[in-house]
């Protein structure tokens, strides 16, 4: 498969720009205490976690804010994936600036 830089680069101009995913409706206690700690590897213990700082739909919230994280993460691995897989081709004719 062969791409072409500049119309590669007049696609992606071109193409939808999805909006990143908000965290401003998250509930900032379970954002920065539990979420995080947990998608950098870190241990985060029940006994430790203050539940006065939430109610059960900040953790539905929550639960919609990361399932958006990870479908957005999907879609950039995705692409990823298709860019690397094409293989590069050196141009027939030279090329001077």
């Amino acid at each position: 498969m062969k791409v072409e830089l500049k119309i590669f680069c007049t696609l992606l101009d071109e193409a939808n720009v999805e909006e990143s995913v908000s965290s401003k409706d998250c509930n900032s206690y379970l954002l920065h205490h539990v979420l995080m700690p947990l998608i950098w590897g870190e241990t985060v213990l029940v006994k430790n976690i203050d539940f006065t700082q939430f109610d059960r739909d900040d953790v539905h919230t929550l639960a919609d804010y990361y399932e958006s994280l990870e479908m957005q993460g999907r879609k950039l691995m995705e692409l990823v994936g298709a860019i690397a897989a094409i293989e590069p081709e050196a141009c027939k004719v030279r090329r001077f600036c």
